[in-house]
């Protein structure tokens, strides 16, 4: 039996990011993430999962909305979602937090 999830990407702007407070736009952070993933994933961690939070800019983000109202409907089925936000020039995953719904909580405390 599968997993039945769906995956909605959502690319961060560098805006949206919190780690623009503590890094300069020109950062490596920024402008050579490979660099950081070299580091190992320590660093990975550090900067852009534990350091970074996301400042959703909602005109931005409001089309994707629509794209849930679809998948609401197929959560009612059972779907788990899993959303992404990643910084769109990294092109690396930053930021990720599974949604469950109630359902499917429900049928894994059976």
């Amino acid at each position: 039996m599968g997993m039945n999830l769906e995956y909605i990407q959502y690319d961060i702007t560098i805006a949206e990011s919190t780690l623009l407070d503590a890094y300069p736009r020109d950062d490596k952070v920024f402008t050579d993430p490979e660099s950081i993933h070299k580091e190992g994933w320590h660093r990975i961690l550090e900067v852009y999962l534990r350091q970074q939070s996301v400042r959703l800019d909602v005109d931005r983000f409001r089309p994707l909305t629509r794209r849930f109202d679809v998948i609401t409907e197929k959560s009612r089925q059972g779907v788990e979602l899993l959303l992404l936000a990643c910084v769109d020039q990294a092109s690396q995953c930053c930021h990720a937090k599974q949604v469950h719904n109630k359902r499917t909580a429900t049928r894994a405390a059976e």
